[in-house]
């Protein structure tokens, strides 16, 4: 399935930034920005282990936004599926569902 496919399914927009154009995508700075508290620049990633990257993911995940009301990423994000699914769950929507779920473990 491809971005195109996705995004009609879902009904929503997709945006490309240009190589280097770190104003054209603010939210992935945003979250940069988060990642490198818990690995600063220049991190050699080597010795970091598996449980100290699911710790920053999971904590990252669970962090209240001010752009999402102080809601968190993970609580929107179920919410969103969950309104999906129930309101327009189609064969199609249901298979993109089921690739969502197949994701859920690594929120």
């Amino acid at each position: 399935m491809n971005h195109k496919n996705i995004c009609k399914a879902l009904e929503c927009t997709v945006y490309f930034a240009d190589p280097y154009c770190s104003g054209q995508k603010g939210a992935i700075e945003n979250a940069n920005k988060i990642l490198r508290e818990y690995f600063p620049k220049g991190t050699d990633f080597r010795p970091v282990t598996q449980a100290q990257l699911n710790r920053a993911q999971y904590q990252t995940n669970e962090r209240p936004r001010k752009k999402l009301g102080f809601s968190t990423p993970k609580i929107e994000f179920f919410a969103k599926i969950s309104y999906f699914c129930t309101c327009h769950l189609t064969l199609q929507h249901a298979k993109l569902f089921a690739f969502f779920l197949q994701i859920k473990n690594i929120l």
